[in-house]
């Protein structure tokens, strides 16, 4: 079943028609009725939805019924009745000569195919390594935990050995003891037990010096020096390590 949308398709579709003939038939097409393909728009209307002058409206509709594009029937006090059916092939003048026809009765076979290029080689996977975690990094994520009650502390070396190095014989026993109550009163947790202590030994004597005052809660620039030592001493873990290396 033919549509208004099939109509202005071959509307669109004729060839040899000027683009003022064109957008005249299709305003035709758009107004034919679908069954009998006629409307009867007169010149004022078709001036309007085309927005053309009336004599342009008036030559295209002369020129697209001469090239057998629609067909106008003009009837005295009643208009003009428009018939549209676009043409869209040619068709061939009454005298034209008839054509020989000459139907083909083998397929003439394509022309061979070259060569197809030879398939790429395919290219090795690309396996990717995993990095490793670096000893420090390992440090860093190790859990924490609090001071266990059997922990003795490793031998000092490095600069915790030279700082006891000078202590008297009863300092190493009492710093371990200021060392585990101050862990068990704090609550805290340290991820090298070891480190820490051997922190707390090096900055030992900075802690006992008996000028010591406590820091004025306003002068920021004294806090770091009187915190808490075991805080002081696992902030320090990494530094101290670094150094005994």
């Amino acid at each position: 079943m033919t549509t208004t949308f099939d109509l202005q398709r071959a509307a669109m579709a004729i060839v040899g028609a000027s683009s003022v003939e064109r957008h005249v038939l299709l305003v035709l097409a758009l107004r034919a009725d679908i069954a009998t393909r006629r409307c009867t728009p007169g010149i004022a209307r078709l001036v309007a939805d085309t927005g053309l002058s009336e004599r342009a409206v008036q030559n295209a509709t002369k020129a697209l019924a001469a090239a057998g594009h629609i067909t106008r029937d003009e009837r005295r006090g009643r208009g003009i009745v428009y018939t549209v059916h676009p043409r869209t092939t040619c068709t061939p003048e009454d005298d034209a000569p008839p054509q020989d026809v000459h139907p083909r009765t083998t397929c003439t076979p394509a022309p061979r195919a070259g060569t197809p290029a030879p398939r790429a080689p395919k290219q090795p996977g690309t396996t990717i390594t995993p990095k490793r975690a670096s000893p420090s990094q390992g440090t860093r994520t190790r859990s924490r935990s609090g001071l266990p009650g059997d922990w003795q502390p490793a031998p000092l070396t490095g600069r915790a050995a030279a700082a006891a190095a000078d202590w008297r014989p009863d300092r190493i026993a009492s710093e371990l003891d200021r060392f585990r109550n101050h862990a068990a009163a704090t609550g805290r947790a340290m991820a090298d037990w070891d480190a820490a202590w051997r922190n707390w030994v090096t900055g030992a004597d900075r802690f006992d010096k008996p000028d010591a005052k406590p820091p004025d809660a306003g002068n920021w620039r004294s806090r770091g020096r009187f915190r808490d030592p075991l805080l002081n001493a696992f902030e320090n873990e990494p530094l101290s390590q670094h150094h005994e290396s």
